[in-house]
């Protein structure tokens, strides 16, 4: 059995945006050795503690660290719209991601069903990178069609898109 994946690839560095590791197809373990072997160097979460103890992968983080990659847990509550938390998590990782990618590193980012706050890990990624907005929607709903479906959502990344272009 494997872990559902979906790789997007940059100019240098890749995305694999993914459901959460060791809730599909696989177990927390085999999922995370082959994301481990697909390349990856860091692991994005965008859960909570409360549901990754829902799907018995409170380990997750632990486990990522054992295989050598770097994890950052950055909760988005599903269905929502980051909040000012989540902004200011990710100001603390987002060079660290960035480094990542600019070493043709890859970067796993995931939610529970790795949609919709996936997404908006992704975009945010994208964006600072200096994608254009349809361009984002576009490569993302292309590998995972249920990205973007909230309006909060949709409306944050809009708002995001607005600051890149400002900087």
């Amino acid at each position: 059995m494997t872990h559902p994946t979906w790789q997007l690839d940059l100019t240098t560095g890749s995305l694999i945006l993914t459901p959460c590791p060791g809730t599909k197809d696989a177990d927390l373990s085999t999922s995370l050795q082959q994301l481990k072997s697909q390349g990856a160097v860091a692991v994005v979460t965008a859960l909570d503690d409360h549901e990754l103890a829902e799907k018995q992968v409170s380990a997750l983080g632990d486990m990522v660290g054992q295989l050598g990659m770097k994890w950052f847990q950055i909760e988005i509550e599903d269905d929502c719209a980051p909040d000012q938390v989540f902004t200011a998590k990710w100001q603390q990782i987002n060079d660290e991601l960035h480094g990542v990618l600019n070493q043709g590193g890859k970067v796993v980012l995931h939610c529970m069903g790795g949609s919709g706050r996936t997404g908006i890990l992704a975009a945010h990624i994208l964006l600072e990178k200096g994608w254009a907005l349809p361009k984002v929607i576009e490569e993302i709903q292309t590998l995972r069609p249920n990205a973007f479906q909230k309006p909060s959502q949709l409306d944050y990344i809009k708002c995001i898109a607005k600051q890149a272009v400002q900087l």
